[in-house]
């Protein structure tokens, strides 16, 4: 899953293409992942079992993160389950 969001800028002599990294966290075969960027690495770390402020322009990415997380994580373990219980009937 990328993490790179670009940004264009352009006026009339140029176009400036800006990149930064977003938290973002994904799902893959029955194992959540959590991808952060460099400053929210260096908080974590300076801050070990103590919660961290994140940016709350990241609230709208990570509620899709998990909207997306929770589709595939039934489709993935809860929908077998429930096609097994109906096969058993």
């Amino acid at each position: 899953m990328c993490c790179t969001i670009s940004t264009i800028h352009s006026d009339e002599k140029r176009t400036i293409r800006v990149e930064r990294r977003q938290l973002r966290i994904s799902y893959k075969n029955g194992k959540l992942f959590l991808n952060l960027t460099k400053e929210e690495v260096k908080e974590v770390s300076k801050n070990k079992d103590k919660p961290i402020e994140l940016d709350i322009g990241n609230i709208r990415t990570l509620n899709e993160d998990i909207s997306n997380i929770v589709i595939e994580y039934w489709k993935d373990v809860e929908v077998p389950i429930q096609v097994k219980k109906l096969k058993e009937r």
